[in-house]
């Protein structure tokens, strides 16, 4: 072997590149999400992760996330007064407005309902 071909120490090693970072898990806790051009002049995405939804602009786009109902709704109710037919009541007002003759008919629970 040549003196050529032999490496010295004081020979600098080549720069090695770090490894990437690890991947989002896809789709990551929480997402999939969807996002919506505020303009309208894009059709709306869906992203996967926090790095796909920062990529964004955000003057541009805005997610929307959708209401969930805190309560289940408690009307239409029924009513009913001794003979008389049982009438349907949608609000609180209209039920006062029925006068002390009238009760709420309790309904039976639904079989899907638990208890």
């Amino acid at each position: 072997m040549t003196d050529i071909h032999k490496k010295t120490n004081d020979e600098a090693a080549p720069p090695t590149v770090p490894p990437p970072p690890p991947p989002e898990p896809y789709p990551a806790p929480g997402y999939p999400k969807v996002v919506f051009n505020k303009a309208g002049s894009s059709p709306p995405r869906v992203v996967n992760n926090d790095a796909e939804l920062h990529a964004l602009d955000p003057a541009q786009w805005t997610q929307i996330p959708p209401v969930e109902p805190k309560e289940k709704p408690t009307w239409p109710k029924l009513y009913a007064n001794v003979n008389v037919e049982p009438v349907w009541v949608n609000t609180e007002a209209e039920a006062a407005a029925l006068g002390s003759a009238w009760r709420e008919f309790p309904l039976p629970k639904p079989a899907t309902e638990k208890k």
